[in-house]
């Protein structure tokens, strides 16, 4: 089977788990579905590609940061997902609420 064939099948396959999972989510938890990320496009996955690579995986230069073509085929249906994190003391100090988002889309 050539790798374009191979390829193709994979994203079906990942792009059924993946309807099949958020179908689930959206019937048992509704909360959990809402804090899914739009689909990422093929630019913002290069640009979190880059900023990894001259973050953690490059500093100094050197090769090119490419995610596997699975993760990409995911961040394609999911961009990530967004976090509520409920207040808590630091120092003394009663933090409020803030939203974080996960993720390379949306």
């Amino acid at each position: 089977m050539p790798d374009s064939e191979n390829a193709d099948d994979n994203a079906a396959r990942i792009a059924t788990a993946w309807h099949t999972l958020t179908e689930w989510l959206a019937e048992h938890a509704p909360r959990s579905y809402a804090q899914l990320l739009p689909p990422a496009t093929d630019d913002e996955i290069r640009e979190a590609e880059t900023v990894l690579a001259e973050r953690a995986w490059h500093p100094d230069g050197g090769e090119p940061l490419t995610f596997p073509e699975d993760l990409r085929t995911l961040w394609r249906l999911c961009g990530g997902f967004s976090v509520l994190l409920h207040p808590r003391r630091a120092g003394g100090q009663l933090r409020g609420e803030r939203a974080v988002r996960v993720g390379v889309g949306g």
